[in-house]
C-alpha cells in the first residue's frame, strides 16, 4: 500500500509514502502537532487518510464534516488567485463526494473540533457551522500555499 502526499520537488513530481513511510510520517506529525510546533497537522493528517486535494482540505467547514455518522462532504475548492481568497465549484463534478472517516482518522479529527471549540472561546467567537475546521490563528481560512510549506517541513 502506498499514499502519495502532494509535494513537490524541483520536477513537480509527486512524493509517494509506503506504509511504513506513512506510519513514521503519522508519527512526527502528531508529535510536532502536540508540542504545538505544527498547527496544520490535522489538515495534513485529513489530507492523506482520505486523499483530498489541498483546496479541499483548506476549504472544509465544519457543516462539511458529521462526526456523528463519520462523513466529510466535499462540496467546494478554496484557491487564492491575484492574493484574493474564493469558494469555488471542485476540481470535477465527481469531485464532489461524500467520504466515510477511517476509525483512526475520526478520532483525530473529533480532537481537533475540541481544540477548535477552545480556541474560540479564547478569542471570544463562536464557532459555527461556517468557520473553518483548520482555520489560522485569526480563524481564518489559510492560503493554500500554508498547507504545502507544513508538508514540505514535515517531509524535509
Amino acid at each position: 500500500m502506498s499514499v502519495t502526499a502532494k509535494t513537490y520537488d524541483d520536477e513537480n513530481t509527486g512524493i509517494t509514502f509506503d506504509f511504513d513511510q506513512m506510519a513514521r510520517f503519522k508519527a512526527v506529525g502528531t508529535a510536532l502537532h502536540e508540542a504545538g510546533v505544527c498547527r496544520f497537522w490535522p489538515a495534513l493528517l485529513t489530507a492523506t487518510a482520505v486523499g483530498l486535494r489541498r483546496g479541499e482540505v483548506i476549504g472544509l467547514r465544519w457543516w462539511d464534516i458529521d462526526l456523528e455518522r463519520r462523513k466529510l462532504y466535499i462540496r467546494q475548492n478554496h484557491t487564492v488567485e491575484n492574493g484574493v481568497p474564493s469558494f469555488g465549484k471542485t476540481k470535477s463534478k465527481t469531485s464532489q463526494r461524500d467520504i466515510s472517516m477511517p476509525l483512526s482518522f475520526h478520532s483525530a479529527l473529533e480532537a481537533h473540533r475540541e481544540a477548535a471549540e477552545i480556541d474560540s472561546i479564547i478569542r471570544g467567537v463562536k464557532l459555527t457551522g461556517d468557520t473553518a475546521v483548520f482555520a489560522t490563528q485569526r480563524g481564518t481560512f489559510p492560503h493554500p500555499d500554508n498547507l504545502h510549506r507544513a508538508l514540505q517541513n514535515l517531509v524535509d
